[in-house]
């Protein structure tokens, strides 16, 4: 996003495969949150610190 904002040229190969990674480190967080046994509060500091 960064990269349109300045008008540096990207392609759209680049834009793309830098959301599909985005959204699969996400998904993985929110798998790991779901799956570890820590309180649920514990889980959201986790989850905020990641943003």
């Amino acid at each position: 996003m960064r990269d349109k904002y300045e008008a540096i040229p990207t392609t759209a190969l680049y834009y793309t495969t830098c959301l599909v990674v985005f959204v699969i480190a996400v998904g993985l967080l929110v798998i790991g949150l779901w799956n570890a046994t820590l309180l649920l509060s514990e889980k959201g500091f986790y989850g905020l610190a990641y943003f």
